[in-house]
């Protein structure tokens, strides 16, 4: 930042010198010119009065006493009425500035001197701007030096302050430095760490007491589940049984979305086949789409082994799969294939989504008959394993996980 700031102090120091320069310059050129005619214009002039003074005495015109009212680096032209041209000293070679001045009788003198008179006038008030204009540099450096060591400092001290607080030190304290617009910003910066700090405590404690009272509910509905599996009839404890599976595996999700609010992962990773995983969730919807006249299709195949963590992968799978069955319509189809590291998991149903709609079917909602927050959360837990969730086709609805696959499957 301080390279930053010296550059633009000493370039917008630069851009008015040159923008002053300029103008001077021309300035000055135009003033020695006007000087160096007007020199010539007043020799003209007395070189005319000798010449007409002595032809009115009837004297001889001296040219050697004429060139000596001129300058060495003069030179003149005396043009009489008949035409008849006499000259003082050697013309003048190369660019030449000129005065003539004209008398009653008609006649006409003219001197000239070369430019570079004015080039040699010019050049000590121009190289004496320019030594000026360059010890002005060396001042704005120095003065931009001095100010961006200033600012320096306390901007890196925000700056870090910013960065802690992004991580999530919310007990921060940004430093002042006695420059009111950085200490307006730092106060600025204790308030929302302040306000952060309070909302992620009130979301802790609230994700805590919702997570406990969830595992007391469960826990009951597990005592009573438990006592059904002590029944004779055989078909009522396997449903017990099967009952007591979902409710661990509730359980389970609790524990993972509690682990997720904390520390942003779902569950520990783990190698797992994630066919079998897959028909273990898909058949606890099936008896749910049984009872509406549809099916869901899962065809077992080589083993496809991932490293992410069940709990999530689990979570995700079954928001899509739910999703499926209360948005979507006709035959569920689920699929999961290999595409070079990648494990690609597909959930699709015969039904079809707007387009336009797709956008807001990421972003949490709470609005009733809406995929709410089920597909929002999907997403996040899947791409806190280092995969991704998207809509991949609008008809059929079909949505797709890439999980990464382990080390060992990919080389299968």
């Amino acid at each position: 930042m301080r390279r930053r700031l010296v550059t633009s102090f000493v370039g917008v120091t630069a851009v008015v010198l040159i923008l002053v320069a300029i103008p001077m310059g021309y300035l000055l050129q135009r003033v020695a010119t006007d000087e160096v005619r007007a020199q010539l214009t007043d020799q003209a002039s007395y070189v005319l009065s000798r010449s007409t003074a002595a032809g009115q005495n009837g004297d001889i015109v001296d040219l050697e006493d004429l060139q000596r009212l001129l300058l060495s680096d003069s030179s003149g032209e005396i043009r009489l009425p008949d035409g008849t041209v006499q000259q003082l000293n050697e013309p003048i070679e190369g660019t030449v500035i000129s005065a003539t001045v004209r008398g009653d009788d008609g006649t006409t003198v003219t001197t000239s001197t070369s430019a570079n008179l004015v080039r040699e006038r010019v050049q000590q008030p121009l190289i004496i701007l320019g030594l000026l204009g360059l010890a002005g540099l060396m001042a704005t450096w120095l003065l931009a030096q001095t100010e961006a060591r200033r600012l320096d400092g306390p901007i890196s001290d925000l700056a870090r302050t910013a960065e802690r607080l992004g991580s999530g030190d919310f007990s921060v304290i940004a430093p002042r430095s006695g420059i009111p617009e950085l200490d307006s910003l730092a106060s600025t910066l204790d308030t929302t760490a302040a306000r952060i700090d309070a909302l992620v405590s009130a979301e802790r404690s609230f994700t805590s007491d919702a997570g406990h009272q969830l595992r007391s509910a469960l826990t009951g509905l597990r005592l009573r589940i438990e006592e059904l599996t002590t029944i004779d009839d055989p078909e009522m404890r396997n449903e017990a049984t099967a009952a007591l599976e979902q409710v661990d595996r509730l359980s389970a999700t609790v524990d993972d979305l509690l682990r997720l609010s904390r520390t942003g992962r779902a569950g520990v990773t783990s190698r797992f086949d994630l066919r079998p995983f897959i028909k273990a969730h898909v058949d606890d919807v099936l008896i749910t789409l049984r009872a509406t006249r549809r099916t869901i299709r899962f065809d077992d195949g080589d083993p496809l082994v991932v490293a992410a963590a069940p709990g999530a992968i689990g979570q995700a799978l079954d928001v899509l799969l739910w999703n499926a069955v209360r948005h979507g319509q006709g035959v569920i189809r689920v699929t999961a294939e290999v595409d070079k590291t990648w494990a690609i998991v597909q959930v699709a149903d015969e039904g079809s989504v707007d387009p336009e709609s797709v956008g807001g079917f990421f972003t949490p909602s709470e609005r009733s008959g809406s995929h709410g927050i089920g597909l929002p959360l999907a997403r996040r837990v899947v791409e806190a394993e280092g995969g991704r969730l998207d809509l991949v086709s609008h008809q059929p609805t079909t949505f797709q996980i890439r999980l990464p696959m382990s080390v060992a499957s990919a080389d299968h």
